[in-house]
Formats: structure tokens, sequence, C-alpha cells
């Protein structure tokens, strides 16, 4: 069985089926061992009895009888969940307070990267969710392996991570609390201010990467149509952590094999066929520009039921410019992309964030040169993968109190989330209404979540200076602590 630490202190089983909590399950084999014990008691009792002499020789043989039945009975008993106390295991996450500073009692001050890095203060470890057909081994490489900085680029030679190893890195969510030593947000250039040395704001960190266009070498090969269909080849974990280990990345055409069989398991995973079609098979009628997909997906997140969205955008193609030319996506992969994403990373919110939680978005457009140069259509994608996953699995949601889109550039998606929270208790928020002037106002009790907006190549959290979200948070807390690569229990808890 494969054990999966869900806590510093707990593990489970994930090989094993999924039980209710509060309950306790005895094996069938116990219970077969517990009944047949029963009847053996109860024969011996009856033998015992038949060839009994006097009144007193009946007592023993009577008493095994009396046990043999109550034991089989017992048994019978035992097949039904017997319902327990609930066992209330709180995660080490649970205590955060992002309304509250708090002071931190270090040798040094602490105000910037260096700071909280020469420090060493105890940072517990991530929580990462995957998806299922992304391998944990892979998880641990795309962790550990990145390069110091990636700063427009992607794979180059002599890397550790493939451009079709970062592209599966948008399926993988790693979550974990940082301390901030100001108020700070990035607004294309760093606003608010700092605290007092060694004051702090506890919030939790999801290193999520974007889906990255902002070249066309790592999610375009999974969206976009070319001459020829693509048929999708699943790989086993087994496949994969085998081809992880042994391709060589320096052999051009070796690597290249490899990426492509990467990129097959991708879009066996994201189309209900397990197919890219040719662009010769895309209908007209089928195939949109930019400006109308966008309206499109805008109707259809007020109006389209959740079990139906799949379907929705199954056969619909967006023509999109890249830097050069115009390509035809995939709006099926776009937003079975956003899904999965988003369902590995709430999983873990909600199973570590039980005080409630503030969940943000920031659109960064760094990452959509190769998709119209502008996130308006990635926005309406994600709002349609909340709303499937509102509507169909609502367990993710039950301790999200607040969703805070940054809307300086997109003021339709408040009320379009609005619209996808209108049968929930998650009230719908401007992320620029959490600031004021004395700094950070968001509601008592609850974490607040931010996403460092960065790609899968760089440790730009560690390495940045202060001139994008990701090197503004990596340079004003202990993020770079939580991400090192060379921490041994960095994926010590995978989902």
């Amino acid at each position: 069985m494969t054990p999966v630490q869900i806590s510093p202190y707990i593990e489970i089983n994930a090989d094993e089926p999924e039980k209710k909590p509060g309950t306790c399950h005895i094996s069938p084999a116990a219970i077969a061992i517990i009944q047949a014990t029963g009847i053996t008691l109860a024969l011996l009792g009856v033998g015992s009895f038949l060839f009994a002499a006097t009144f007193k020789e009946t007592f023993l043989p009577l008493l095994l009888i009396i046990t043999g039945v109550a034991t089989y009975i017992f048994g019978d008993i035992l097949q039904e969940p017997t319902t327990l106390a609930p066992l209330s295991i709180e995660s080490p996450f649970s205590v955060i307070d992002s309304s509250k500073t708090i002071e931190v009692q270090a040798s040094n001050r602490l105000k910037i990267r260096a700071d909280f890095l020469e420090a060493n203060l105890p940072n517990p470890p991530l929580f990462i969710g995957k998806s299922p057909f992304v391998s944990t081994e892979m998880v641990e490489h795309l962790m550990r392996n990145k390069k110091d900085l990636a700063l427009g680029i992607k794979y180059a030679p002599g890397d550790k991570i493939t451009n079709m190893e970062g592209a599966l890195h948008t399926f993988i969510a790693p979550v974990g609390p940082i301390l901030m030593s100001g108020d700070f947000r990035w607004e294309g250039v760093t606003v608010g201010k700092a605290f007092e040395a060694n004051v702090v704001r506890p919030m939790i960190l999801s290193a999520t990467i974007q889906p990255d266009f902002e070249l066309e070498t790592v999610i375009i090969p999974i969206v976009k149509m070319g001459e020829v269909a693509v048929e999708g080849v699943p790989l086993s974990d087994e496949e994969m952590n085998h081809l992880l280990h042994t391709v060589d990345r320096s052999n051009p055409e070796e690597r290249a094999a490899y990426d492509e069989q990467l990129r097959k398991h991708m879009i066996y995973h994201l189309t209900q066929d397990h197919r890219l079609p040719a662009s010769s098979e895309m209908h007209t009628r089928n195939s949109r520009n930019p400006e109308y997909a966008q309206a499109f997906l805008s109707v259809s997140v007020e109006f389209d039921q959740a079990k139906y969205i799949r379907d929705v955008v199954k056969d619909i193609f967006v023509r999109v410019r890249g830097s050069k030319s115009e390509s035809a996506v995939s709006m099926e992969v776009l937003l079975n992309l956003f899904i999965q994403q988003l369902r590995s990373e709430l999983k873990v919110l909600n199973q570590n964030l039980s005080q409630g939680y503030v969940y943000t978005i920031s659109p960064p457009a760094i990452f959509t040169t190769y998709i119209g140069g502008d996130a308006f259509l990635l926005n309406r994608l994600q709002a349609f993968a909340f709303k499937y996953l509102v509507g169909m699995e609502p367990e993710l949601f039950t301790n999200l109190q607040r969703l805070a889109f940054n809307d300086y550039q997109d003021k339709q998606m408040i009320d379009l989330y609005k619209t996808v929270f209108q049968n929930t208790d998650v009230q719908v928020m401007a992320f620029k209404d959490l600031y004021d002037e004395s700094g950070y106002v968001g509601p008592e009790g609850l974490a607040l979540v931010l996403h460092n907006n960065s790609d899968a190549f760089g440790q730009n959290i560690e390495f940045e200076g202060a001139s994008s979200m990701d090197g503004l948070i990596g340079s004003v807390s202990n993020a770079a602590c939580l991400l090192r690569r060379d921490r041994p229990d960095l994926v010590d808890n995978v989902l």
C-alpha cells in the first residue's frame, strides 16, 4: 500500500478504499473467524449435551451453546460499521488568521528574504495536491529541479525540466503558510508598506503555476490544432517514472520523443475522446474569434448548468494570435486544464483551512502572449471551471468564505463570479477592497491565500527581486524557506 502523509504526524494508506469518518470498520476475514468460533462452540455444546447423564453434566454444554450463539450474533453485528465519537485532527494551517499581525522572536531582524533565510525559523512543510495522471516521482522532480531563475525562458540546454514536464507542473498545487513583513501587493510596481522589524502577517501561499502561454513551447502544444490529429496515449505511473529517470535530456531527439509522449499523455486525460482533432476536422460553425469566445463563455457562465459545461465546449475552437501567426486552440482542453488545476488546489485548501479562507485571483498578462496577449479568455475559462466544480463537486468549497478577484483590467469578472457562487455562501469581492491606506483589512478569522504567479522552470521566488508578483512575495517573506529545493520534507505531503 502507498503511505500518504496528511500531516507531519499522520499517515493514511492511499490504496485503501475511503471510509466514512466517525466509523469503525472490521475486516470480513476477522468477522468470519469470530462467527466460525461461535459455531464451533455451539456444536461442541450440543454434542456434550446429548451425552450428558445428569443435570449437573448439562451445565457446561449449555454454557458452550449460549456462548457460541452469542459469539455468532456478535460477529453479525460487527458487519455493520460501528459509530464512534469523531476524531478531530486539525491541520497546522488551521490556526492562521491573516487579519492579525504577529511578532516573531528571532535572533535577527526579519524584513527581507535574506533575513528569513538566516533566521532559520521552523517552517511547516508544504501540502501538495496533484492530478491523478501525474506521478509522485514527477512531482518531486518538478519541485526539486528548477533552475535558479527563468525570466522569459523555458527549457534551455542543460536544464533538468523539459517543456512538457513544465506543462505537467500545471497539474500540481503546492500550498503552505508564509510570513510577510509588510502589506505589499503588485500593481505593475510594488505598493504597500513594511511593518516594524519582526512583525509579520501570516497567510497561505499557493505556488500553483499559471497556464503558460508566454512562449509557444509549453501549453500551446497540448491545445493547438495542427495538420494531423493527435491521438492521446496514457502513461501509467510506472511508465512515467521510467521515462523520467532514463531520458537523456541533453539529446535533442530523445528529449523531443519524451516530450511527445508526455504531450499525448496529457491530451488523453484532457479530452473526452482522448484526442486532439486536426485543423481539417474543425467545422466553421464551431470556430470562434477571441471576442466571440469571451462573450460565449460569459453567457454560458450565467445560464448553463454545471453538468453540461464540458459538453458545451467539447467541439469549440478559438482562433488566437500569437506573436507571429494565428492558431486554433481547443476550448475543451483549456477548460479541463483549469478544472484539473483547481480541483488539486481546492482539495488541499479545503482540507487544511477549516477556519475558512479568502481565495485571491490576480491574472498575470505575462503568460498570455501566445493566446491573445491578455487574460480575458483565460479569466472566463477559469470562472467556467469554477462553475463546473461548484455544481459537481461542492465538497471542495465548504471552507471557502471569500473570493477576491483583481479586476484592474477585466471589470466584468466580479459579476461573473457572483453568478458562479450565487447559490452558495461564498462572497465575491474586488481584490482592492482587501486593502486600504492602513494595509490589509480582510475579514477576521480567515486565512488569506495568495498566488505567486510563477511558471514551472525557475525558482524565482528564491532569487528574483521585487520585479513581479513572484519576486515581490519572495523578497519580503519566508516563502523561499518554504519552497527550498533541498528541503528533506519538500514533498512529504503529496495528496
